[in-house]
């Protein structure tokens, strides 16, 4: 467990040297990474992978804003570095895999599974983590592999900052990709104000929704010209999801709960069921129950 320590304590160290060299070199406008308040538990095996995972979930996905990904356009240009965008791929995928309970069913979540359990076997020799040797084993191999992706990121940050049109077109691009970088929270209040336009916003998980959503909504402020006003096109962008995506209280899994059968009459129920919503809105319970009126389910 020492050993992971030491490595936990490398890890945290370059990323002081990546926030000093960006705050540095874009006159503190910039703060690469933001304070992680998760903490790691190195004296129990188990709970220290467990942490471990939210740990690095959330230095790559929570406190770096857009400057993971802006980087790692970046190395896959650069031949001079290398390239560890699977790193952050495997840290999400292990997320959530622990944190969310996923349906085997669906290919995307089998897929996540097969991943994960390719990288367990990979790394251990097995395909679930079972004893403190395999949590450790496991633990080291993340942490080594997120040294190595961190040390390819600043060696990029090195040369682009060094680079002679690094303040001509480097840096205005890493700036108007942070000006355009809005929290899930400024998306979701965006989001519940349009729901509570069709009177809807009390049946709807608005969390749920924007974290499938927000990547999408994202790479759609990412394109606009500058001057747009965020709350006005966000509007515009989450109206357009609103009517065309259908969203309802009632997901496959609820149908499944209440006695559907899988495959296509499963998405012919769900479709229906959204329907009915957007025509008559009103909660989960009561969309099951017209459902079973109806003899859908």
């Amino acid at each position: 467990m020492t050993k992971l320590q030491t490595l936990h304590d490398r890890v945290k160290v370059l990323i002081d040297q990546i926030n000093s060299l960006t705050q540095e070199k874009t006159s503190n406008t910039i703060v690469f990474f933001e304070n992680i308040t998760i903490t790691i538990n190195f004296n129990s095996a188990g709970a220290c992978y467990s942490e471990l995972i939210n740990w690095a979930y959330s230095l790559f996905i929570e406190v770096c804003g857009p400057n993971v990904k802006f980087f790692e356009e970046r190395m896959k240009t650069n031949d001079k570095v290398g390239n560890y965008s699977s790193t952050p791929r495997l840290v999400h995928t292990l997320r959530t895999i622990k944190n969310h309970n996923l349906d085997w069913d669906k290919p995307d979540d089998f897929s996540k599974k097969n991943y994960a359990e390719e990288w367990y076997n990979k790394t251990v020799g097995k395909t679930q983590l079972v004893t403190d040797d395999d949590y450790i084993a496991c633990s080291e191999s993340i942490l080594t592999q997120i040294l190595e992706y961190l040390t390819a990121l600043y060696e990029c940050i090195i040369i682009d900052v060094s680079n002679e049109f690094y303040g001509e077109t480097i840096l205005p691009a890493w700036q108007r990709r942070n000006d355009r970088h809005f929290s899930n929270f400024d998306f979701e209040q965006v989001l519940l104000d349009q729901l509570q336009l069709y009177g809807i916003d009390a049946f709807l998980d608005t969390n749920k929704i924007t974290k499938r959503e927000i990547d999408k909504w994202r790479s759609e402020i990412k394109d606009l010209r500058d001057g747009f006003d965020f709350k006005i096109e966000a509007a515009r962008i989450i109206t357009r999801y609103i009517l065309d995506q259908k969203y309802s209280p009632v997901d496959q899994k609820d149908l499944l709960d209440s006695g559907a059968e899988k495959g296509k009459k499963l998405m012919e129920i769900h479709s229906i069921i959204r329907e009915e919503f957007y025509k008559n809105p009103r909660s989960k319970t009561e969309l099951i129950d017209w459902a079973k009126e109806k003899n859908l389910l």
